[in-house]
């Protein structure tokens, strides 16, 4: 396997970041092996890797969570080299006020444009929510890994969520008016019909690569030889997208939201012809999952051209002793970027890192 190109952290500075008023952690180029017990804080520093990737936490959904109660603000710094150039990355937290992100002084004025400035792929205990929760998770999911190899699909998302919260405002003003008028609404018919085409067409590119990757690693995994799939459910076809929508419109004006799009698609899980979330063992469930992430890796590998960060929160909740040597050998022998474990146990990862020879660096928290 070709060494992709990757931006090397160095090291990250934490301030008022959640569990940490100050921490600074110095990174390993290959494997980094975070310890400590439940509450030591090694997960928020996993979070703060996150942020400074995509911009956000991984593990919540407002950045007021990321700022210790009884502060104003907290940052994230990063560093290392990027392309043999040396990088500074700021992330700026306010409990009043927009989040700032600076690179190399630089601000950034906007934050999608960070995305996929340095890919990341994340396992964590909860990723178990893929399968057993609803359609928006599966959805976010694909979002994720496709947002950081296409700034194309980046920009149709956000373009496409836009038109639709305007066409729902518009719809939920038509029915308090009581005005029931079709061509009031087309305008943006036509407009969304542009973003519609990007995003399907990638999200079909995405679910075809991961159906391709997903059995030969449920396989390495669990040793066997189940057929696994990933299948795009979605309402409507883009050839008759604004014949769909006309006929949709009356139901849309009575619930005053549009009920057919990209919004609503889902990904079925897949394996030998029965949904996982249904037949599924708790066991296949874990492997699939694990093996879903990792084609998603291995996605962004190919369309991206380069090696994610990846970062394992107590992957050990996920895999048995056999699995979890497997998982590591498979990440040494297919993964030449920076690799972030935390786990309770203080000799388990080092043992298998150190067992095949790889490169590893620990720390404790206290």
């Amino acid at each position: 396997m070709s060494v992709l190109n990757q931006n090397l952290f160095q090291g990250i500075r934490l301030y008022q970041f959640k569990k940490h008023t100050e921490l600074e952690i110095a990174l390993h180029k290959r494997f980094n092996c975070w310890l400590g017990k439940n509450g030591s804080g090694k997960t928020n520093a996993l979070d703060a890797m996150h942020y400074l990737c995509l911009t956000k936490s991984y593990f919540h959904h407002t950045d007021q969570l990321s700022i210790q109660h009884d502060k104003e603000e907290s940052s994230i710094k990063g560093w290392g080299t990027q392309n043999h150039q040396s990088f500074e990355l700021l992330c700026n937290l306010r409990r009043t006020g927009k989040k700032t992100f600076a690179l190399n002084g630089q601000s950034l004025p906007k934050l999608a444009d960070h995305i996929g400035w340095q890919p990341v792929v994340v396992i964590a205990p909860q990723d178990q929510l893929l399968i057993t929760e609803n359609a928006e998770e599966r959805r976010k999911w694909m979002d994720n890994a496709i947002c950081q190899t296409s700034p194309q699909y980046l920009e149709a998302l956000i373009k496409y969520n836009h038109l639709l919260q305007q066409r729902n405002a518009l719809l939920k003003s038509q029915h308090e008016r009581k005005v029931n008028q079709f061509q009031e609404i087309s305008w943006y018919d036509e407009l969304l019909l542009e973003w519609v085409q990007i995003i399907e067409k990638e999200r079909h590119h995405f679910v075809q690569f991961i159906s391709t990757k997903l059995p030969r690693l449920i396989q390495f995994f669990s040793g066997d030889v189940d057929q696994a799939s990933v299948v795009l459910q979605n309402n409507y076809q883009t050839s008759q997208y604004l014949e769909q929508l006309a006929s949709n419109y009356q139901q849309d004006w009575h619930s005053e939201r549009t009920g057919i799009g990209p919004h609503k698609d889902d990904l079925l899980f897949n394996l030998d012809g029965h949904l996982i979330r249904k037949m599924g063992s708790q066991g296949q469930q874990k492997t699939f999952v694990l093996a879903l992430k990792l084609a998603q890796l291995l996605f962004i590998q190919d369309f991206a051209k380069k090696d994610p960060l990846l970062l394992l929160d107590d992957i050990h909740d996920k895999l048995d002793s056999q699995r979890l040597s497997n998982l590591f050998s498979w990440l040494n022998d297919n993964i030449h970027g920076q690799v972030i474990i935390t786990d309770t146990d203080s000799d388990r990862i080092p043992s298998i890192l150190a067992s095949m020879n790889a490169p590893f660096s620990k720390i404790h928290f206290s």
